[in-house]
């Protein structure tokens, strides 16, 4: 990829969104009143339901008492009203993005979506975004979630924003849930019988959310298969898809390992001087893999000046740059694509 395309386009691109989910003078559920349950009319019966989260099968009916909109304006929302009440009649399907705030991959992945909420919302779909868990690893509520899409987003996006502590009936519901793997995660929950009908977890897959709002029924199968899978990673996989517990590359000593999932790879760089990191891979419409220095505080990509990530992303094969002092390096695959590597630090 050309630096011109990431990650700092991004943001212009995908800025271009993005009407008012809750229409002029109202947040999404208003027109529901009351509790969170809102006023659900009387024929209308949740149909019946699973306690979890799982592909094919009915959501259960959760519900928020204070989830935000992209006003910041504070209202209930429960997926009983989205069902069931008028104030969601335009809405035919139900985008649930899940994401952490740790997590580094989520930003591009949101505001992926967030660049395609006009055309959605058109094709009468409905985005909620759920925070799983803050930086600290701790479930955040719902006005910890806001603040966080609002900096991802550039306050720019759409959607219903709430936090995974606020869930209920019970709290964690969706960091807990059997069919979120990882993060970012994705779910497409048809209206009419409130079934999860599209999923994408850790898999090398981005859902085609704009053709599925366009056809519930179809049969979305699938994702692709990976470039690579677990044969293909490092001794640390696991361990270093936490910032937290990266291992520390040792200078001259090559490491072989792939981004094989949604996972990036972190990395520890202990050189006090100048150093150079060379990420050697075969590129390829879906083997397209990124190396940028990642911001431990700030929990996102470390960026200059001019606000472009610091680190190396062509569009050909292999990475590589240089940088001064310890730090920590993400391997991550654009648009979640996926190869075997082979990382090398050299002390300069």
């Amino acid at each position: 990829m050309a630096s011109v395309r990431y990650p700092v386009i991004l943001v212009s691109l995908f800025l271009a969104a993005c009407g008012d989910t809750g229409g002029d003078n109202e947040a999404p559920g208003d027109a529901g009143g009351g509790d969170a349950g809102g006023d659900v009319a009387e024929q209308c019966t949740y149909p019946t339901h699973n306690d979890t989260l799982y592909v094919d099968e009915v959501i259960p009916p959760l519900y928020w008492d204070d989830a935000r909109d992209d006003q910041g304006r504070i209202f209930p929302f429960s997926l009983e009203d989205f069902h069931c009440d008028e104030a969601y009649a335009e809405y035919d399907s139900l985008a649930i993005v899940v994401s952490a705030e740790w997590c580094p991959n989520c930003p591009d992945y949101m505001r992926r979506i967030d660049g395609l909420e006009a055309e959605l919302e058109a094709a009468g779909m409905l985005i909620l975004y759920v925070e799983a868990e803050t930086s600290d690893y701790t479930a955040p509520t719902s006005a910890q979630a806001n603040a966080h899409i609002n900096r991802t987003l550039n306050f720019a996006g759409g959607g219903i924003r709430v936090g995974d502590a606020d869930t209920r009936p019970g709290n964690r519901f969706f960091y807990y849930a059997p069919a979120v793997d990882g993060f970012p995660s994705g779910f497409v929950v048809r209206k009419r019988d409130m079934r999860v009908i599209a999923a994408q977890n850790v898999d090398p897959y981005i859902l085609d959310w704009r053709a599925i709002a366009d056809d519930l029924d179809a049969n979305w199968g699938d994702p692709p298969p990976a470039n690579c899978d677990a044969s293909d990673e490092e001794d640390s996989e696991g361990p270093n898809n936490n910032p937290a517990t990266a291992p520390t590359l040792v200078p001259g000593v090559p490491v072989s390992g792939g981004v094989c999932d949604f996972n990036g790879d972190f990395y520890n760089v202990e050189v006090a001087g100048d150093w150079r990191v060379d990420l050697t891979f075969t590129h390829g419409s879906d083997a397209d893999l990124d190396v940028v220095v990642w911001d431990t505080d700030a929990g996102q990509y470390l960026t200059d000046s001019d606000g472009n990530a610091i680190g190396s992303y062509s569009e050909t094969d292999n990475e590589s740059f240089t940088y001064s002092g310890p730090a920590q390096i993400l391997i991550l695959g654009y648009d979640n694509s996926t190869a075997p590597y082979v990382l090398t630090l050299t002390e300069l």
